[in-house]
């Protein structure tokens, strides 16, 4: 997740907050942070199938859409997500570690996953606006993830801002789009941009908070400060 800019931030507090920069077209510089993204919920998914059960993410989502909100919360850059052998086992010990209640049934787990990401995405929306000096307003979601409209309303509300979903296929489109500008069939990049923008379907999602999702961005702004500690045991 992050921001095209004309020149890199690379001063120590971006380093402090895991941001990184890389080269864009035209010269330009991306600032981003790397996050995990679905592997969590991927990963609980897998364990799910050992035991047998055939879940589709339709019923990951319906399941979590019925759960109590913002009842159990992770930080999805904790060491210990990275690559456990069992996904489930681990968020229920950093749950346990953090005197948070322990998920259960399918719809916790999934919606602890869903709403820990969607937080992750507005503590790093907070970080560039503090690096940058911008007021963000709106998020743009693209490739596979776009299709979770659950998510992507949920990142609306935990973020406060507009999120726009759309294209899927942003890295195949935005390379057909460098070729024609390379090849003159385009004028220019924002040209190209443009171009596309008339071309794709977007959904927009306006923030709709109907929890108290204050609290959570306290509690995870704790869980994120105290994410080199090890769990407990």
């Amino acid at each position: 997740m992050g921001v095209e800019l004309d020149t890199p931030i690379a001063t120590p507090r971006a380093c402090q907050l895991h941001f990184t920069n890389e080269a864009g077209c035209n010269g330009s510089a991306l600032l981003l942070r790397n996050l995990p993204g679905l592997w969590l919920l991927q990963e609980c998914l897998r364990q799910w199938q050992i035991a047998g059960h055939a879940y589709t993410w339709e019923d990951l989502i319906a399941s979590a859409a019925a759960a109590k909100p913002l009842r159990s919360i992770l930080y999805p850059g904790f060491s210990a997500f990275l690559a456990p052998p069992d996904m489930l086992q681990t968020i229920r010990a950093f749950c346990q570690s953090t005197a948070q209640p322990v998920p259960e049934s399918i719809g916790e787990f999934t919606r602890c996953c869903f709403e820990s990401l969607a937080l992750s995405y507005w503590s790093t929306h907070h970080a560039l606006q503090s690096l940058t000096g911008r007021d963000i307003h709106t998020l743009r979601v693209v490739g596979g993830g776009c299709l979770n409209a659950f998510l992507c309303q949920m990142t609306s509300d935990a973020c406060g801002c507009t999120v726009v979903s759309g294209p899927v296929e942003a890295s195949a489109l935005g390379n057909v789009m460098l070729q024609a500008v390379a090849t003159g069939a385009l004028p220019y990049v924002a040209a190209g941009r443009a171009s596309l923008g008339e071309s794709i379907q977007c959904v927009t999602y306006t923030p709709q908070p109907a929890a108290n999702w204050s609290d959570a961005h306290a509690l995870y702004t704790r869980l994120e400060a105290a994410s080199s500690q090890p769990l407990k045991a």
